[in-house]
């Protein structure tokens, strides 16, 4: 986001604004809902809506909000556009953006290789502990008999 745009907002506010930034670069508008960008910018329902309230604003006009309603249902997600000369250039020139990713959507790394591995090595490790070997105690009773159960339950069975 260009300095002079950046200054007039919130760092939520920004947030947001670079997530709807990031999406007219990809398509030439942001069509994602307010949950949506939230999700994305890390930030709450609320920050997305000042931020859009704001740069629509006419001493702002950094953006251009089209709104969807439908009859007798849900209304559609916004279309929004970025109108400011300035910020155009600068996501023009691709100045300031990352990958935007969130711990929903971020590819987590193991130190293991792969999940089995894992799996493998915490069983091998479990096995030499006397812990987990109990259910090996009574395995040798009869079929009928397990640990929990009381003496008084054998006369009801």
């Amino acid at each position: 986001m260009p300095p002079d745009v950046r200054s007039r907002y919130s760092e939520a506010e920004r947030a947001a604004l670079s997530v709807i930034a990031e999406q007219c670069k990809r398509k030439g508008f942001c069509d994602l809902s307010l949950d949506e960008i939230a999700r994305l910018a890390g930030v709450g329902r609320t920050s997305i809506q000042n931020a859009i309230r704001k740069a629509r604003s006419k001493e702002r006009a950094h953006i251009s909000v089209r709104e969807r309603p439908q009859r007798g249902s849900k209304s559609l997600t916004n279309i929004i556009k970025i109108i400011c000369s300035s910020w155009l250039g600068w996501i023009a020139r691709a100045i300031g953006f990352k990958r935007l990713n969130t711990s929903e959507t971020a590819v987590k790394y193991s130190l293991s290789k792969s999940p089995k591995e894992a799996k493998q090595a915490f069983e091998k490790e479990g096995a030499d502990r006397p812990e987990t070997q109990s259910h090996r105690l009574f395995s040798g009773f009869s079929p009928g008999f397990s640990p929990g159960r009381r003496i008084g339950d054998d006369a009801t069975a």
